[in-house]
C-alpha cells in the first residue's frame, strides 16, 4: 500500500462484469486502503453482504441493473438499508474520445 494514503477500514462491494474495469477499480480502492470484494451479480453481492459484517459502499455497474433487473437492488438495501449504492457506468474508449473531442472532460476531486 501506498504510504501517502492513511490506512482504511473501508469495505467495498463492486459489481461488474468487466474484467480490466474491475483490475481498475480494484487497484485504485486497494492502493488507498480499502478492501474490495468484486462481484458480477447482485446474487453475488447478497452473498458478500450476507457473510460480510460490514460493507461501507456498494458500487454497482447500471447496465447489469438493467439486464437482471431491479430487484436484487431493492433487496440489497432491504438487507442493507444504511448502505451508500453508487451507480456506475462503463466508458468505451469510442464514448470518452468522443467527450473529449467535443471538449467535455470531467475528474474527481478528494475533499
Amino acid at each position: 500500500m501506498n504510504d501517502f494514503f492513511p490506512k482504511s477500514e473501508r469495505v467495498v462491494i463492486f459489481v461488474n462484469d468487466d474484467a480490466a474495469v474491475d483490475t481498475q477499480v480494484r487497484e485504485t480502492l486497494e492502493r488507498v486502503g480499502y478492501t474490495v470484494h468484486l462481484t458480477r451479480t447482485a446474487q453475488d453481492a447478497l452473498a458478500v453482504i450476507q457473510r460480510e459484517p460490514r460493507i461501507d459502499l456498494l458500487l454497482y455497474n447500471i447496465e447489469i441493473a438493467v439486464r437482471e433487473g431491479a430487484d436484487e437492488l431493492l433487496l440489497l438495501k432491504n438487507l442493507h438499508p444504511t448502505l451508500p449504492v453508487v451507480p456506475s457506468c462503463p466508458i468505451r474508449r469510442e464514448d470518452h474520445e468522443r467527450r473529449e473531442a467535443a471538449g467535455l472532460r470531467g475528474k474527481v476531486e478528494h475533499a
